[in-house]
């Protein structure tokens, strides 16, 4: 075999570029994108496994497609490292997930060669038929192609995509991305659907063919005209064909849907994946190709723990890349201690996770606990509805899910839940600004959303006591509430920290004589009692009132606690349109009440970046709020 030593990715000054290597090249390319990607998610953070298993398939997509006249569509972003490569080059790729830098998903307005934006799973099959639509009614016949991961197959809105797309009969081009896993291990009924038929794959080859097209058209075309039998036996070889696939292909998932099904198809054998790829392209109808590909391919820790290895967050020393925040303890595994405490004296408290149950800090209770844990899949509005049928029967559920996503499940919070008072925990996670995953995953607009909810609570933790004692209090609860933490550390609490109580805060730093007041939301603690001592210090002292219950809300205790000041300011990151500052205003019109401000988010999506500069991006940091106290 003929070997090169030259830097092939050094050849590609665009994507087309691609198609201009030969077999040999496209070998040693794949090994320098895997080694770029490990690389640089190592140093930058990403998602390391998913992008490592789809490198082959991206360059056969490149060479076989005419990008960026044709679209492809991105389920998710996780899987879109090599592609980012190839289309911003080493240089680009360098600056992955920092401030001012590449995207770690897909996006539009950075790259034309982003046909969508992808962060949230299960919207590419409907995204990818609209752009075919579109393109139709405008008289372009380019192509396009939906990536999609077996894991976001469990979204019931992939189910609505794969309906319409076979109603239409357009050519769109579905490639699922079957690695067995989404985040963690697939779970539910369609993940056990095998379509891993050795008899498919032997007959893939035949079946995308033009010649078996061109006579399965001319016999469905002719067999109705025949008289007196003919449409009989037409639908006789329907009903047939059919029964066969079935039998053979153990494809009828997708085949009633109105998709062809190719495969099963090594995903790393690029060469068998362009051949197949170049037949599809040629197709009038949907198809659907089943790639089977490694998760964590190239990197042996990632292959044998492709969970681990889903997203890192980058190392400054040491072999191992970590998926935790930073030393210490976070919100979430304070959230999971209690959860692994609580179940052990609380028989009928169960965890639910949409997929996310080492995120989200339930991997220790499924794993005490496996009869009281229950992972649907990608599927939000399913797991908050079926933990309202739980909570209907007196099972105590605990909703553990990131709040970006929850904004996917509000029909859900409010009719299934709301509306019938049903004691569901809701722990909203990554709530407030997120680093490094950038629009798509911020959490700043759950309080918006969820805060006019009737009979919802909404509470916000600080400190690790405070954490327990509102997740004891919900538990308790005949309504539901929901908490919001923070993907950061969770402080301890102050050797004087008051107790929770529903429906008031508590102040964290008070001296005599202060005539300015902060009021903290949640994990912006911190930062607020930061501020207060360098306030002090400069000669202008406050005080720190930490909101803790947004919903229930004591009114007049806020108010005789406000009142006390001659100024007052609020700090939370969340949207400020709709948020709790939004909220408060209207309590300081009323007469003798001091001057107030309150600080959150504009209108806007944050881009990627660190927590702690994001924070400093939109006057959050210790030092913003230092002097909008001073100059308040």
């Amino acid at each position: 075999m003929k070997e090169y030593k030259e830097d092939v990715l050094s050849l590609i000054e665009t994507p087309s570029d691609v198609k201009k290597l030969n077999r040999y090249q496209l070998k040693d390319l794949a090994k320098e994108l895997r080694s770029l990607i490990i690389d640089v998610t190592t140093r930058n953070g990403g998602h390391l496994a998913s992008s490592l298993g789809t490198v082959e398939l991206t360059l056969a997509l490149h060479r076989v497609f005419d990008l960026p006249e044709d679209s492809i569509v991105w389920d998710v972003g996780h899987q879109t490292y090599a592609h980012k490569i190839l289309t911003h080059g080493k240089t680009g790729f360098a600056t992955l997930r920092q401030k001012g830098g590449l995207s770690g998903f897909s996006r539009p307005d950075e790259s034309e060669y982003d046909a969508f934006v992808s962060g949230h799973a299960s919207n590419s099959v409907s995204a990818a038929l609209g752009l075919l639509e579109g393109k139709r009614l405008q008289g372009d016949s380019s192509k396009v192609v939906a990536v999609i991961g077996d894991g976001a197959l469990t979204g019931g809105m992939t189910f609505e995509g794969f309906n319409h797309a076979g109603f239409l009969n357009r050519d769109l081009i579905v490639v699922l991305n079957d690695n067995a896993m989404s985040i963690g291990k697939n779970v539910g009924a369609l993940s056990s659907h095998t379509l891993r038929s050795p008899i498919s794959s032997v007959l893939t080859g035949f079946a995308v063919s033009s010649f078996f097209f061109k006579v399965r058209y001319t016999v469905d075309r002719l067999l109705p005209r025949i008289p007196l039998v003919g449409r009989f036996v037409f639908y006789l070889r329907k009903r047939l064909r059919n029964a066969l696939k079935a039998l053979l292909l153990k494809e009828n998932l997708f085949g009633n849907l109105g998709f062809v099904y190719v495969g099963p198809i090594d995903g790393h054998n690029e060469q068998r994946l362009e051949k197949i790829l170049r037949r599809v392209k040629k197709l009038p109808l949907p198809v659907l190709v089943h790639v089977v590909t490694k998760k964590g391919k190239g990197l042996p820790e990632a292959e044998a723990d492709p969970t681990h290895y889903h997203g890192v967050s980058g190392r400054s020393a040491g072999k191992r890349i970590s998926q935790t925040v930073a030393p210490g303890k976070s919100y979430t595994s304070c959230f999971s201690e209690w959860m692994t405490e609580t179940g052990s004296r609380v028989k009928n408290l169960v965890g639910i996770s949409a997929a996310m149950a080492e995120g989200a800090g339930l991997a220790e209770f499924r794993e005490r606990y496996p009869d009281r844990f229950y992972d649907t899949g990608i599927t939000e509005e399913h797991a908050v509805t079926f933990a309202a049928g739980l909570a209907k029967t007196g099972v105590r559920p605990v909703v553990a899910i990131y709040s970006t996503f929850m904004q996917r499940a509000v029909d859900q919070v409010i009719h299934d839940t709301a509306i019938q008072r049903l004691p569901v925990i809701f722990v909203l996670d990554r709530a407030g600004l997120v680093g490094g995953d950038g629009e798509t995953h911020q959490g700043i607009f759950d309080v918006s959303i969820y805060r006019p909810v009737p009979y919802l609570d909404m509470l916000l933790p600080s400190t690790r006591t405070q954490l327990r004692q509102m997740l004891d209090y919900a538990l308790a609860a005949d309504h539901p509430v929901m908490l919001r933490i923070a993907k950061d550390l969770c402080p301890e609490p102050a050797a004087d920290e008051a107790p929770f109580e529903p429906g008031r805060g508590a102040f964290a730093v008070e001296t005599a004589g202060a005539d300015r007041l902060i009021i903290s939301c949640g994990a912006l603690l911190p930062q607020a009692t930061a501020a207060a001592k360098a306030a002090a210090a400069s000669g202008t002292p406050a005080d720190v009132y930490d909101l803790r219950s947004l919903k229930p809300f004591d009114t007049d205790y806020f108010l005789s606690v406000a009142a006390k000041y001659r100024k007052v300011l609020l700090f939370e990151d969340a949207s400020a349109a709709g948020g709790a500052g939004e909220a408060l205003a209207p309590l300081f019109l009323r007469p003798r009440m001091p001057e107030y401000r309150f600080y959150g988010l504009p209108s806007c999506f944050p881009l990627h970046a660190s927590r702690e500069e994001l924070l400093e991006e939109f006057g959050l940091s210790v030092e913003a709020m230092t002097e909008a106290v001073a100059n308040a």
